[in-house]
């Protein structure tokens, strides 16, 4: 089971959503949702959180959008971070974002929106 994860999208009801699938999964008993890149940074350089095992993040989101923060975690230093799984999460069929996430080093899968329990599953 995960420890934590760690949820992020700018859209309620995505957020919601999101909860209920991984809720429904039985992965972990513990998400933390924010609502922006910013908020998802601020979180984690805070050295007294937890860090997530496992990151979901909206790629397209105002003011610090996925990639900003893969940006901004590339050049983080923190070594907690380096264990931390990252699925991207995205409606965008455009096959350019799509092999762009593949070739990331930070990646470990994009995950389409509306999240599936199964494609969760065979993610984690």
């Amino acid at each position: 089971m995960i420890n934590l994860i760690l949820s992020v999208d700018d859209d309620y009801p995505t957020n919601l959503y999101n909860q209920l699938v991984l809720k429904e999964a039985k992965v972990t008993d513990q998400v933390v949702t924010l609502f922006s890149g910013k908020e998802a940074m601020e979180y984690l350089q805070q050295e007294t959180n937890t860090v997530p095992e496992v990151l979901l993040l909206d790629l397209n989101m105002p003011l610090m959008n996925g990639w900003e923060v893969l940006d901004a975690l590339m050049e983080n230093e923190d070594q907690r971070l380096v264990s931390m799984k990252i699925f991207l999460l995205t409606s965008s069929p455009i096959i350019d974002d799509i092999e762009r996430v593949k070739k990331h080093p930070m990646v470990n899968g994009v995950l389409m929106k509306p999240l599936k329990t199964e494609r969760l599953l065979e993610m984690l």
